[in-house]
């Protein structure tokens, strides 16, 4: 018996550690955030106004504001390391379905995770041009695009793992888990696309539940050989 996804595992590993060590540089908790987010990350992600942002960091005269811009700063420049690393792992998973089964449906999803990972490396940029111009509030063209790249971002993993439904419903019952998990993933997404609300909390939770699934996946399967 072989483990054909000890590496991409590793690479998971990685992107555990990388997660933990921004869960503790970004802001835990704020006064105030827009209707139905609870996680600050997130909800920046979203925003679609400037009413959502003030909301977010504060008015001009709020003791906390640089405190939260610090942090969000901070925590979205380690966030390249963050994408990259999930992208890796995506498309190493990925390559290796792609060799196990001789599908090259597997290749579309590791040129997905290439294309989740240039939309988040420009959504990044957006973010911080928009805690840059907090002063002046001048961030209308930073939130028009911030929307269609975090969209962008969030739609390319969703297809990931919808496209790596086919390798996952072929196992056993924890890999259908993760197979049904994907699928319910897409509705989410487009409730969440047309009503921002909890649902986007609920649908980039659960691609982060497909993250961890899959990562434990990688130690837990052997294949004969």
């Amino acid at each position: 018996m072989t483990r054909p996804f000890f590496v991409p595992g590793i690479i998971g590993l990685a992107v555990i550690v990388m997660s933990v060590v921004l869960l503790g540089v970004f802001p835990s908790r704020l006064p105030s955030l827009p209707t139905g987010f609870v996680t600050p990350i997130i909800a920046f992600e979203f925003v679609r106004t400037t009413d959502d942002v003030q909301t977010i960091f504060g008015s001009e005269d709020s003791p906390r504001r640089r405190e939260i811009v610090r942090a969000m700063d901070l925590g979205n420049r380690l966030d390249y390391i963050y994408m990259v690393l999930y992208a890796a792992f995506l498309a190493a998973f990925s390559r290796t379905c792609a060799r196990i089964t001789g599908r090259k449906l597997f290749y579309l999803s590791m040129g997905l995770a290439g294309v989740a990972l240039a939309a988040d490396a420009l959504e990044n940029i957006q973010l911080l041009g928009i805690t840059a111009n907090l002063a002046s509030m001048d961030i209308g063209p930073c939130l028009a695009r911030l929307h269609m790249m975090t969209w962008a971002k969030w739609g390319s993993l969703t297809l990931v793992f919808l496209l790596l439904v086919p390798y996952f419903s072929r196992g056993g019952l924890y890999s259908r888990v993760i197979a049904g998990a994907a699928v319910v993933c897409v509705p989410l997404a487009a409730a969440a696309f047309f009503h921002r609300s909890v649902l986007n909390e609920m649908f980039s939770g659960l691609i982060a539940l497909l993250f961890l699934l899959t990562i434990i996946y990688c130690f837990i399967h052997k294949e004969p050989g």
